[in-house]
């Protein structure tokens, strides 16, 4: 019984290896693709999200009026508040802002209040103007940075402001709350549902 006789490789073979070497080095370099967005669709409104971005809630307020909140929430428990309103437009962003920050300092007196390892302290309030442009025109908005310290650590967040009008005397008032080490991803997920967003309001 002979064994087999081994041949060099000839000189097409040794090409079409290094051509195959070549492609397997190139796609392993490439960076990891993010998934599609998702598509939201429900009674009147639509958007687009990020695929690690889910939908919490989507509820009609009970006061009757028709306001309508949808949250959404990404890593790292990052938020992204969106609240419809049928019967108004033309908000004052700055007021909308401030007067979020008056309802957190009171909801933050209560922790700051506690003794031990529960208290809380603020760390102070930074607010200023912030622009995005959506459609060709450029929408006006707040930023606000705020933090916390609690047993010996501090964290620092941020939260934006945002409204946006639909016509017939609607809109939609935008909201996020995130780690001041999550904003790149939080601004990311923001423009893509502030580009997408669409309200017809129902009477």
């Amino acid at each position: 019984m002979h064994s087999p006789t081994l041949h060099p490789p000839t000189n097409n073979l040794l090409r079409a290896l290094t051509l195959l070497l070549a492609a397997t080095l190139a796609w392993l370099a490439l960076p990891a693709q993010a998934a599609p967005p998702k598509a939201y669709s429900k009674n009147g409104v639509s958007f687009q999200h990020p695929a690690t971005w889910k939908v919490m809630t989507d509820e009609i307020e009970k006061d009757g009026a028709g306001m309508r909140s949808i949250d959404l929430e990404g890593p790292g428990d990052a938020i992204i508040s969106l609240m419809f309103i049928p019967f108004l437009s033309g908000q004052n962003i700055e007021t909308l802002a401030t007067r979020a920050a008056e309802h957190r300092a009171q909801m933050d007196k209560g922790a700051a209040a506690k003794e031990g390892p529960d208290k809380i302290t603020p760390t102070g309030l930074a607010s200023s103007a912030i622009t995005r442009r959506v459609g060709g025109k450029e929408i006006k908005g707040v930023l606000q940075r705020f933090g916390y310290t609690s047993g010996g650590e501090t964290v620092q967040l941020e939260a934006r402001f945002f409204s946006m009008d639909f016509g017939d005397a609607s809109s939609a008032n935008l909201m996020t709350q995130s780690m001041a080490e999550d904003t790149k991803q939080v601004d990311s997920a923001l423009g893509l549902v502030m580009d997408t967003l669409r309200y017809r309001a129902k009477r």
